[in-house]
């Protein structure tokens, strides 16, 4: 699904001051949800999309105290009426209608919504943080990811003995979901930077 023009919105200054110091608080807040994604998802494997949907409301709401709701929709529209975002849609259609033959239907519905909410969320959040995002943001993340590398690497050579002592399930393929996170985001993490850089030096 194309991105949002996400600058469109969150480059925008404040239309309403007053709420101005509130929405840097929310954002910030979004942020560090962000930053404790991919350490939570260590300790719970399926808490990113507990994670990313909040993120994405704490955005949201900055967004629509500084006046850019209206403009935040129309983002959003735009990018999911595009080819790629008319093909997105078209699979998750897909997705929901082979519920109708799935011998557990409420389990697959509620697997689908684990893969649709955090898209949705994914989608909100770059339409409203970069260019917004503190300038430490590069050195959080890298702190944020080595952190649940060494947690992951700590859990795998102990045996798990943190989540025997903790009462969580201990078992070794629980751990599958971060490691690929953290395989998907350690390439991207340089590339992120650079785009944060290239967008501050050209407002």
């Amino acid at each position: 699904m194309a991105a949002p023009t996400a600058r469109a919105v969150s480059g925008l200054a404040p239309t309403n001051t007053a709420h101005a110091s509130t929405a840097d608080a929310l954002r910030l807040a979004a942020f560090a949800c962000l930053m404790a994604l991919a350490p939570a998802m260590v300790v719970a494997h399926r808490s990113s999309v507990l994670t990313v949907t909040l993120a994405a409301c704490l955005a949201g709401a900055a967004a629509t105290l500084e006046g850019h709701a209206a403009a935040l929709g129309r983002n959003l529209r735009q990018a999911v009426s595009g080819p790629t975002g008319a093909a997105a849609l078209a699979f998750l259609l897909f997705g929901l209608a082979t519920i109708g033959w799935s011998p557990r239907p409420a389990a697959s519905l509620r697997v689908l919504g684990e893969f649709v909410l955090p898209i949705a969320a994914c989608l909100v959040l770059a339409a409203t943080l970069p260019g917004r995002l503190p300038r430490a943001a590069p050195i959080l993340v890298a702190g944020s990811l080595a952190l649940a590398a060494a947690l992951l690497i700590g859990d795998l050579a102990s045996g798990l003995a943190a989540r025997h002592w903790a009462g969580l399930r201990a078992q070794s393929f629980v751990l599958n979901r971060p490691a690929l996170t953290l395989l998907v985001l350690l390439p991207a993490a340089p590339l992120s930077e650079r785009k944060i850089a290239a967008r501050r030096s050209s407002a």
